[in-house]
């Protein structure tokens, strides 16, 4: 190391001016020169490393650098693409938003049209069970009339009956006779009433 502080003093003195400094001053020198040197040296040991430390770090960072403008870029295009597609889902929520009240529209008519559908069923029931009642009615009083008509043929079978004997009987008066005549009529009458009866009963119910 010695050796290094002499070659630096003569880069800046000659021999002959070295050899004029006495040798405690040129020792003194040499190694305050040394001090600065090995300061120097270490410095610059420090200084390349840490160049190199720091040229790694602005590698590693320009590298990261570029690696988040790429994912900067890519997330841009994302949010683009994002942006796009929200204003295609807000469009289509517009769309469907409308077609629900159009749904709820067609939804309430039929609700309408499903309550007075349901008001004449009703009412046709009602009606066809009225038309029931009424058949009942008129089977009821076509079967009254049917037994009063049988009723009403013994009892002129009868009388018929009645009157042939009567007729046979010479010694009958004459007043039973006209009796005879009389309620056969009457008879006959009643008879032609409950068939006219039935017919326009059977009518009514061939409608």
């Amino acid at each position: 190391m010695a050796e290094s502080a002499a070659k630096i003093l003569l880069q800046t003195l000659t021999q002959e001016e070295l050899d004029t400094v006495p040798e405690s001053v040129r020792i003194k020198i040499e190694v305050c020169v040394n001090d600065h040197l090995e300061n120097y040296i270490t410095s610059r040991a420090v200084f390349e490393t840490t160049r190199t430390s720091n040229e790694e770090k602005i590698k590693t960072l320009t590298e990261q650098i570029t690696e988040l403008e790429k994912s900067r870029d890519e997330l841009k295009n994302e949010f683009s693409a994002l942006k796009d597609e929200l204003v295609e889902v807000q469009l289509n929520l517009e769309t469907s938003k409308k077609d629900n009240e159009n749904l709820q529209e067609i939804i309430k008519k039929q609700e309408t049209d499903c309550l007075e559908y349901r008001r004449q069923r009703d009412l046709a029931v009602d009606e066809r069970d009225e038309a029931v009642k009424m058949l009942e009615r008129r089977d009821n009083n076509l079967q009254r009339l049917q037994e009063d008509m049988a009723t009403l043929t013994n009892q002129l079978q009868s009388a018929v009956q009645a009157k042939c004997e009567a007729l046979a009987n010479v010694d009958e008066v004459e007043s039973v006779k006209l009796a005879l005549d009389y309620r056969e009529k009457r008879l006959d009458q009643e008879r032609g009433l409950l068939n006219q009866q039935v017919q326009s009963l059977t009518e009514d119910l061939a409608k």
